[in-house]
């Protein structure tokens, strides 16, 4: 089967896929929150809606009346609820709660944190949040049966689980439609194809790199190819990773919808994926593990 999407749409949207598949997205949306959530913690997010903290400041300037302003003790507990829900989510139990709340709480941070990372994971809970699949699979329960019946008979059980295939054909527009988006707006910016956006970017992390611990890590030899030679040099030995990127991410949707050249667009997806993450590990890492984690649902069901 070369596209069992298209099967799907054929059949009047009547198709089952392994729930495994959705349960692997499940399990990579809460590592990839803990990571973030791990992060923002030690960057102080438990004080961001304290009075007079630079994050409220924002969010009130920004919304104005449209939205209630949260105080410190309402977004505290929000805080809290939404820890216990990524514990829930990465241990399987209500996941589709789980998952609610877990986007409602990213919509929320939409509104003083507008990334693409945020919008991303708040793709995911939904695809979680939509079907039963996802906590069929990769559980608790998957620890206590391989410790009472061995891992490969519960493994054995758990693939052949299945579920109503929509979450999954979701996931799959979703991601496909992020790549070619962010392709074409980087086709139409001369700057990005010439090599030059990504030099600034390099320029201005190393510059403030020693007071944004964590936030970046690159090799100091990035630094002396690309960085101390100067804009021109730099942006010129940039310009083909910058145009590898775009064409990656052009031909990235149709390699995973094809089952015959699937796995070579893993391979190129989570190389072009892990290069983004190494550069700015906090920012990059949820973001990159959420999308990689969708490449399971183009596998044919």
């Amino acid at each position: 089967m070369a596209n069992w999407i298209s099967d799907y749409l054929g059949h009047g949207l009547h198709l089952s896929v392994a729930s495994l598949q959705l349960a692997v997205v499940r399990v990579a949306l809460a590592l990839a929150l803990l990571w973030k959530f791990a992060f923002e913690h030690a960057q102080g997010a438990w004080h961001w809606f304290d009075r007079g903290s630079y994050v409220r400041h924002e969010y009130e300037a920004a919304k104005g009346r449209l939205l209630p302003v949260l105080g410190a003790t309402g977004y505290r507990l929000a805080y809290v609820v939404k820890a216990a829900a990524v514990v829930l989510l990465l241990a399987g139990v209500s996941p589709r709660t789980a998952a609610v709340v877990l986007g409602a709480f990213l919509l929320f941070q939409l509104t003083f944190e507008n990334t693409h990372t945020n919008l991303f994971l708040v793709a995911c809970a939904v695809v979680v949040a939509l079907g039963d699949g996802p906590g069929q699979c990769l559980t608790w329960r998957t620890v206590a049966g391989a410790t009472r019946d061995g891992l490969a008979t519960t493994l054995a059980h758990e693939t052949a689980a299945r579920s109503d295939a929509f979450p999954a054909v979701l996931g799959a527009v979703v991601v496909a439609g992020m790549y070619v988006n962010t392709a074409v707006q980087k086709l139409r910016s001369p700057d990005f194809r010439s090599g030059v956006v990504i030099h600034r970017w390099l320029e201005h992390m190393a510059a403030v790199r020693p007071t944004a611990f964590r936030l970046v890590w690159y090799p100091k030899w990035v630094v002396r190819r690309f960085v101390t030679p100067g804009a021109e040099v730099g942006a010129r030995r940039l310009r083909l990773p910058a145009q590898a990127a775009i064409a990656a991410e052009l031909l990235l949707p149709a390699g995973l919808l094809w089952w015959p050249s699937w796995p070579l667009a893993v391979v190129a997806g989570i190389g072009m994926h892990t290069a983004f993450a190494l550069l700015s590990p906090v920012r990059l890492v949820p973001f990159s593990l959420a999308v990689v984690s969708t490449y399971a649902l183009f596998i044919p069901g």
